[in-house]
């Protein structure tokens, strides 16, 4: 068995024992978020392993429906993001 979730026209399946969470659906997000620096965009899915004890954090893009614009290569774009997100923390 797993849980099931859409985004878009995306369906992902995580294993029953992960935590879940789907931020920009929390009430704290809006309460807190959506009015820090004129908006906030937040991961599309925060998962937790317990049997690992990593959290992931999963951002989704359909280029399938929304054609990219921005001219670097996604995987240069990913490294980037992953190293500013990582040296925030």
């Amino acid at each position: 068995m797993s849980k099931t979730y859409s985004e878009g026209r995306l369906t992902f399946q995580f294993p029953d024992d992960w935590s879940v969470c789907r931020p920009g659906m929390t009430s704290y997000y809006s309460a807190r978020f959506q009015c820090f620096c004129g908006g906030c965009k937040e991961t599309d899915f925060a998962m937790f392993d317990p049997q690992s004890g990593r959290l992931w954090l999963l951002e989704v893009k359909d280029y399938a429906a929304y054609p990219r614009v921005k001219v670097s290569p996604p995987s240069q774009r990913t490294r980037t993001e992953a190293y500013a997100t990582h040296w925030l923390c």
